[in-house]
């Protein structure tokens, strides 16, 4: 369920949507949560990757409680998260790193975190997800769609469908509601 004034994919497509997708979040959040769990309460959300550009923007438009998860916070995911957290908005990506100079900082960054995240969620019991994918899943074309063939040739896109499919497993297995 969307805000009526939204409209457009669920996955995100690339930096010039990100504040058009902050806001569907947004409104996503005041249509659906609230009205399912969240009356009389403001929302908690954990956001990862809140030093990047979607997480900067997102927190400028957010109107609910936000904590917020950096590449330094990782170790201690499971301290930081806590129960309580109503909505994980997973946004983290390593894309600096060169996986020449470091796969398994590459590893660690992209997947690793996912999967201590996702851990974390599930003691924690958070009750849903929404994952930052990438057109980057579908290859180097720019004119993909969601019912597209996914294809990746990049170290990006390659983690971000490997993410893909490890939150679908994990989430559906725990019942933790996700979006991606």
């Amino acid at each position: 369920q969307v805000c009526s004034k939204h409209s457009g994919p669920r996955r995100c497509t690339g930096y010039p949507d990100m504040a058009r997708y902050a806001e569907q979040v947004r409104c996503q959040s005041h249509l659906g949560f609230r009205q399912e769990f969240y009356i009389g309460k403001k929302m908690k959300l954990a956001l990862t990757g809140a030093s990047g550009n979607f997480g900067r923007e997102f927190q400028t438009q957010a109107d609910c409680d936000v904590i917020t998860i950096n590449r330094s916070d990782w170790d201690g995911i499971a301290a930081i998260l806590s129960p309580g957290v109503d909505i994980v908005i997973h946004a983290a990506s390593d894309l600096q790193s060169s996986v020449a100079r470091s796969p398994v900082k590459i590893l660690d960054s992209n997947l690793v975190s996912t999967a201590r995240l996702l851990e974390a969620m599930k003691t924690y019991e958070i009750p849903r997800l929404i994952f930052m994918s990438s057109c980057a899943v579908y290859g180097n074309s720019i004119d993909c769609s969601e019912s597209g063939v996914c294809n990746p040739v990049s170290i990006n896109g390659i983690c971000k469908l490997l993410n893909e499919r490890i939150i679908s497993d994990f989430c559906r297995s725990s019942g933790i509601k996700y979006e991606i």
